[in-house]
C-alpha cells in the first residue's frame, strides 16, 4: 500500500536528458511535482552535467559554442518538496562504450570516437555517495545506489557498505545486451554482491532483470 512504501526506484537513464540544467527547469519542476504527488521519496537515473572553459575542459567535455560540457551517467535522490539530492556521477565506466580507458593518455584516441560516433565520452564520477532515508515510521535508513557495470567489482560495492550504506540500490539499462546472457549474468552478480557484503539488494533494470 502507499503507507507502507518508502522508496521508488527507477532505472538508468529513466530520465535520459539533462535535466538538472537550468534550460530543463520546466521539466524538472514537472517532474518535481510527480514526486511530491506520489509523496515518496525517488532514486533514479538520469544524465547529468555542467558547462566549463577551455581552461578546465576534461578530454571527454565536449565543445559547445564557446563553452564546453562534461556530461556524466547519473543517479539521484528525489525527495517530496525538497527536490533532489546529491548527484551520483557513475565512476566505473564501462571500458569504450562509456569511456577510453586511461584517456587522459591516449587523446588521440579518444577524440575520433567521441567527434564521429558519439561514445566513450562519459564523464568520469569521483565520489561514492550515502544517501539518508526517512521511513514512514519514522526512522532512518541509509544506503547508496550504483548504476550497472560498478556491480561486477566487489571492492567498489564494498566501499559503499564501510561508508555505512544499510542496503544498497542497482540502476542498470540492460536493453542493449539483447537476447544473450549479459543481462541474467549481470543479475547474478547482484546475488553475489549481496552474499558478500550481507546488504539487501534492489536491483531496477530497464530492459534487463529487476528484482529485491
Amino acid at each position: 500500500s502507499k503507507d507502507s512504501l518508502d522508496l521508488i526506484v527507477l532505472p538508468e537513464t529513466a530520465i535520459p536528458f539533462h535535466i538538472l540544467l537550468s534550460q530543463n527547469t520546466a521539466y524538472y519542476n514537472l517532474f518535481k511535482h510527480e514526486v511530491d504527488f506520489v509523496n515518496t521519496p525517488v532514486f533514479t537515473g538520469l544524465a547529468d552535467g555542467y558547462y566549463t572553459d577551455s581552461a578546465h575542459a576534461s578530454v571527454t567535455a565536449m565543445k559547445t559554442g564557446d563553452a564546453y560540457f562534461e556530461s556524466f551517467n547519473s543517479a539521484t535522490l528525489f525527495l517530496p518538496y525538497v527536490g533532489n539530492g546529491p548527484v551520483y556521477r557513475k565512476v566505473v565506466l564501462v571500458p569504450y562504450a562509456e569511456r577510453v580507458p586511461y584517456a587522459e593518455m591516449f587523446r588521440f584516441l579518444i577524440e575520433p570516437l567521441k567527434w564521429g560516433v558519439g561514445i566513450s565520452s562519459w564523464g568520469k564520477g569521483t565520489d561514492q555517495i550515502v544517501y539518508d532515508l526517512k521511513l514512514r515510521n519514522g526512522n532512518a535508513v541509509s544506503f547508496s545506489g550504483m548504476i550497472c557495470y560498478e556491480l561486477v567489482y566487489p571492492e567498489y560495492v564494498r566501499e559503499f557498505v564501510r561508508k555505512g550504506a544499510k542496503f544498497l540500490v542497482v540502476v542498470s539499462n540492460d536493453s542493449w545486451w539483447g537476447n544473450t546472457s549479459g543481462a541474467y549474468q549481470l543479475a547474478a552478480y547482484t546475488g553475489l554482491r549481496a552474499v558478500e557484503t550481507r546488504r539487501w539488494i534492489v536491483r531496477c533494470a530497464n530492459g534487463g532483470i529487476s528484482g529485491v
